[in-house]
């Protein structure tokens, strides 16, 4: 079935509050939510969706307070001014909570739907837009055996199935995510346990739903089962604080987390042809600051433009961190990982990821990774001439997933070990680096910090035409200008195609650089080259801060997850040239 591209907006757990009432809160950013989610308004009628899909919790006060119908009313009165639909997907904080045998938190029930439906429409429905169908259920019934489950139940599977048979695309949305960070997790408070967990699971899978949009964690997080891509959404509103523990410094805010404002947003989706394209949206952009959404950015309904640079990416994204007990689970611990630089690669349009080889070896960061190219990013894996033979049958059997293998060699050779031939043939491109310093033969090179890459005046590079290889990593060094190591570096590679390395500033490695100006100078000289010589692949190397160990350096995001100077210069770059 043909569709018609356009855009839609998604917002998750606004948590509106009466006007002029707050008893309910114990936190004084409680008082900014009302206006948070008016700027959210204003910012997503400067795009002008389609329509706006809500996953759930508009109010703060629960069912049954005496604030939630007072709640509801500001709530109504701030999305009457949006330009386009909005549809709402029941949360927890609108119809009641999932069973729980452990919280004495009110249920949802008959009344509570009454008082949903009456503000925002079913609770669970659906709808068709230029050729794609939208579904959306009622997450908090799931597991009640109650008679609205069953009949939630059977139009739900004979909504898919219909859907599935018309040849639609199918998105769906609900409040609770079915898992966390692995389907097979135990149940927390914030996924769906079993039974219903894996019926939702397997109508995923049996219906080829492309994408699914949940809330309920007020934090970032993807996951891709099959083919459909699993969308956490962060809230409008505030953090959940316990999941500040996911990063490895201490919370920059002064509610402990809650209250970290750089992590607030909502999204953008970008429906094509074929695929759709997910654009985070900050609502803020500088701590301590009024919303000030970053939206008037966007090139438009288009989706988010395409960033010519790469990212050398040092953090392992298969990691999992233990959110501890003692929050909103109190007697269970839950696993998550640390989504935020895969947001932060979207939001500036990065499509090509420079990590280890070994990665792949590992099953967690193996499969975060398939599933990063399964939607479109360009793995480019690098490994030393000594683990050639261990990492190639590894590499081969992936070569789907992978773009391009580089190979950093000692003597600026590559190893007789490497099948090039096997490997163009399945369709992965070969690169050959070196570990930097003079070659073998001269004045002996000894550093305990090697640094990877040829410069122009490598005389290794003398042979490279001879190598069986489509790529050279070059090295533009921190005090090297990026146009001319470029320009000079396009000489000496004899027409093999070259990527490089834009190494951030260092100092020594004992004292940290620390100068957001001059990582912002040297982002937007690397921009630049990218655009003018389109034939080059370039890698920004640091993407994340370093700032522990030797060398300490900033990156274009802290450890925290947030942008510092050069990441909104460079998004403001690539949205321009767009």
């Amino acid at each position: 079935m043909t569709t018609t591209p356009f855009t839609f907006a998604v917002i998750a757990d606004s948590h509106f509050h009466p006007a002029d009432d707050y008893s309910q809160s114990a936190y004084a950013s409680d008082r900014q939510h009302n206006a948070r989610n008016l700027a959210v308004v204003h910012a997503i009628n400067t795009v002008a969706p389609d329509f706006v899909l809500h996953l759930g919790d508009i109010p703060h006060p629960v069912p049954g307070k005496a604030g939630h119908p007072a709640a509801l009313g500001v709530a109504q009165e701030t999305y009457a001014q949006l330009c386009c639909p909005i549809y709402v997907v029941p949360g927890n904080h609108d119809v009641g909570d999932k069973p729980d045998g452990v919280a004495g938190v009110p249920s949802a029930d008959p009344d509570k739907h009454a008082v949903f439906a009456a503000h925002w429409g079913p609770a669970f429905h659906a709808f068709d837009h230029k050729g794609v169908r939208f579904v959306w259920l009622d997450a908090p019934v799931l597991n009640s055996g109650t008679t609205f489950e069953a009949e939630q139940r059977a139009w739900l599977e004979a909504d898919l199935a219909a859907a599935h048979d018309r040849g639609q695309r199918i998105f769906l949305a609900m409040h609770y995510p079915p898992f966390l960070c692995e389907p097979d997790e135990l149940e927390h408070y914030d996924n769906v346990a079993e039974p219903a967990r894996s019926w939702v699971l397997g109508l995923l899978e049996r219906y080829s739903v492309e994408a699914l949009f949940c809330g309920h964690v007020h934090h970032f997080f993807w996951n891709r089962t099959g083919q459909t891509d699993h969308y956490l959404l962060p809230a409008t509103s505030f953090m959940r604080p316990e999941y500040a523990e996911l990063v490895p410094v201490a919370p920059t805010d002064d509610e402990f987390g809650r209250n970290d404002v750089l992590k607030l947003g909502f999204a953008l989706v970008h429906v094509a042809d074929e695929g759709h394209r997910y654009e985070p949206v900050r609502t803020h952009v500088r701590q301590g600051q009024p919303p000030e959404p970053d939206v008037a950015l966007s090139a438009g309904r288009d989706g988010p433009p395409r960033n010519p640079l790469g990212i050398s990416l040092r953090q392992n994204l298969g990691v999992t961190h233990d959110i501890p007990l003692g929050n909103l689970d109190a007697f269970r611990r839950k696993a998550a990982r640390n989504d935020l630089f895969i947001q932060a690669m979207w939001e500036l349009g990065i499509e090509r990821v420079r990590v280890p080889a070994r990665d792949l070896v590992e099953p967690r960061a193996r499969a975060r990774l398939l599933a990063l190219a399964a939607r479109g990013t360009q793995l480019h894996v690098f490994s030393t001439e000594s683990e050639t033979t261990e990492l190639q049958a590894l590499l081969l059997q992936e070569a789907g997933s992978i773009a391009t293998w580089e190979i950093v060699s000692q003597q600026g050779l590559l190893p007789p070990s490497v099948q090039a031939g096997e490997a163009l043939a399945r369709g992965i491109d070969l690169c050959l680096s070196v570990v930097g310093g003079k070659p073998a033969g001269e004045t002996a090179y000894f550093s305990h910090f090697p640094r990877q890459g040829f410069t122009a005046d490598d005389p290794r590079l003398a042979s490279i035409a001879q190598a069986p290889v489509q790529w050279v990593m070059g090295r533009i060094g921190t005090d090297a200008s990026v146009t001319e190591q470029v320009d000079q570096l396009l000489s000496a590679t004899q027409g093999v195609g070259l990527t490089a390395l834009v190494e951030f500033p260092r100092v020594d490695e004992g004292v940290a650089a620390t100068d957001d100006a001059q990582v912002t100078e040297r982002v937007l000289e690397a921009f630049e080259v990218a655009q003018r010589y389109p034939q080059v692949q370039l890698f920004l190397d640091t993407f994340v801060d370093h700032d522990r160990g030797y060398y300490p350096r900033h990156g274009l995001l802290d450890r925290g997850g947030h942008p510092r100077d050069a990441f909104y210069a460079l998004k403001r770059a690539v949205y321009r040239a767009s």
